[in-house]
């Protein structure tokens, strides 16, 4: 018997999950319950990941964010604004896998910002981060909401996954 499946509680090495997967994603805004046709729903990004069992798989959707440096002469500041999605895949019994997930929602606060001590005005972010982990088998959807501030400015991530080929 293959030790690696003995430690998840499999029967055999035959039950092991693959090594590689495909991550389809879905990131929209919007409310999720009401129809895509009355407009209530923005798809802002479908990216796709393919990450090994235990890697980290990072996507960006957004900008980055200039600013002014806070001294005189040097490169201006960027902070990326958007939401971030890393995603680690782990075994799970029964052909299913675990997904680690970490969602991130950052925006320019509005206002003047905030003063530094030389008198200039730097802007502030609203950062929004939900950690969460999922466990899905291959071809499930799961449907994960990471920003609930209103219920018209929701940001969701749909994850399909599926054994990379």
């Amino acid at each position: 018997m293959n030790t690696f499946a003995l430690l998840l509680g499999l029967a055999s090495a035959a039950e092991l999950p693959a090594q590689q997967y495909r991550i389809d994603m879905v990131v929209y805004q919007g409310d999720p319950l009401g129809s895509k046709a009355a407009g209530n729903l923005d798809i802002l990004s479908r990216p796709i990941l393919q990450v090994c069992l235990g890697q980290t798989g990072t996507v960006q959707v957004g900008q980055d964010f200039a600013f002014p440096a806070t001294v005189v002469g040097e490169v201006p500041n960027t902070r990326p604004v958007g939401v971030a999605v890393r995603v680690t895949p782990r075994p799970a019994p029964g052909g299913a896998v675990l997904l680690r997930m970490e969602l991130q929602h950052t925006t320019v606060a509005p206002g003047p910002g905030v003063r530094t001590g030389d008198g200039l005005s730097q802007p502030a972010f609203n950062v929004e981060t939900v950690e969460t982990a999922v466990r899905v088998k291959p071809g499930e959807t799961e449907r994960v909401r990471m920003s609930a501030r209103s219920a018209t400015d929701q940001t969701w991530v749909e994850l399909t996954v599926r054994p990379a080929k």
